[in-house]
């Protein structure tokens, strides 16, 4: 979102990011781009939900922009429902799989999301789960590659295995943790990102014995230049829209396992054994014959690596940004 604000900004568009909080700290933004923030105060869930919403309302008056950009399930709805009759053109965006969201978000969506006007989709399994009408208004974009990438490295450390993500049931560490067990002691794991499930992973690591062999190191702010040196990263997630934590491996040349999961974003980036290797969701076996392999065979190593690095050229932001310009002038000139 903020890759595109800015790229927008530098065309000498005028761009405003409407967010829940209003500190510019969070947001790598260019200083063209104005930053406007709806803070609630209230605690009760579903009052502040409502207050941030008729916050939002009052700041889409004020602006009147050409065109609303809203990112995420809950504040798509959100964003809908509040902007209606401001005869303003809404394009949501999808950022998950949509096949994953309860009961409640299911209904909403479903009641809501045929009054925007445009949706953009990370892949073409998450546009495929929507109506036929839905569909023939929208337009897949994969993610660009958001980080500043840091210098590649020259050597790898032949033993290190590496994974990024949230430290939430999503991501799957579990079957990563035991596949990872079965590997010889030589090996070791270095788990970067935080989350509510860290102490029951901790748990489960001393139950496998691999305190000494697995660390989880939390968030950190280069994580690039702390992994770049790794022989394997490893997505084992259940269910990823367009994974960015994979985008940046396997854009830094690291040579990439991931599982071939909903809805379809990890697929569409993997090309099995060409710039990495897939291997099917909650496969213990599956993934650890493939670490074991992809560790052994320096040769493959080299292979995926070099083959990954074509995505700098096919993700690159202004070639991602060209294409959301592209769909949101359609837009505004249907509307």
């Amino acid at each position: 979102m903020t890759v595109l604000c800015n790229g927008f900004a530098e065309l000498g568009i005028d761009v405003t990011l409407i967010v829940q909080q209003d500190t510019r700290k969070a947001y790598p933004l260019d200083e063209r781009v104005h930053l406007v923030g709806t803070p609630v105060s209230v605690k009760i869930p579903v009052l502040r939900s409502l207050l941030r919403g008729f916050k939002l309302r009052k700041q889409l008056k004020a602006l009147q922009p050409d065109i609303i950009v809203s990112f995420l399930t809950w504040m798509n709805i959100v964003t809908i429902v509040h902007s209606a009759g401001l005869k303003i053109p809404v394009i949501v965006s999808e950022r998950n799989d949509p096949a994953s969201d309860g009961f409640f978000y299911k209904l909403l969506r479903r009641l809501v999301y045929p009054c925007a006007s445009g949706f953009v989709f990370q892949t073409k399994d998450a546009q495929a789960y929507f109506s036929e009408k839905i569909q023939q208004r929208s337009v897949v974009i994969y993610n660009p590659i958001m980080a500043a990438l840091p210098a590649e490295t020259k050597v790898r450390n032949p033993h290190r295995v590496v994974a990024v993500g949230r430290l939430e049931a999503q991501k799957n560490y579990p079957l990563l943790f035991r596949a990872f067990s079965t590997l010889p002691e030589a090996y070791t794991l270095d788990v970067y990102g935080s989350g509510s499930l860290r102490e029951e992973f901790v748990a489960l690591l001393s139950e496998l014995k691999l305190g000494n062999r697995v660390t989880l190191h939390g968030s950190v702010p280069d994580v690039l230049e702390q992994i770049k040196d790794a022989a394997v990263y490893v997505l084992p997630s259940s269910y990823e829209g367009m994974p960015n934590a994979l985008i940046e491996a396997m854009a830094v040349g690291l040579p990439c396992i991931a599982t071939d999961c909903p809805c379809g974003g990890v697929r569409a980036l993997v090309k099995d054994r060409e710039n990495g290797l897939l291997v099917p969701v909650n496969d213990e076996k599956a993934l650890s014959a493939a670490m074991l392999e992809l560790l052994q065979d320096t040769a493959l190593q080299d292979r995926l690596s070099h083959n990954a690095k074509e995505i700098k050229t096919t993700l690159s932001a202004d070639k991602i940004r060209s294409q959301w310009l592209e769909y949101i002038q359609q837009v505004i000139k249907k509307h």
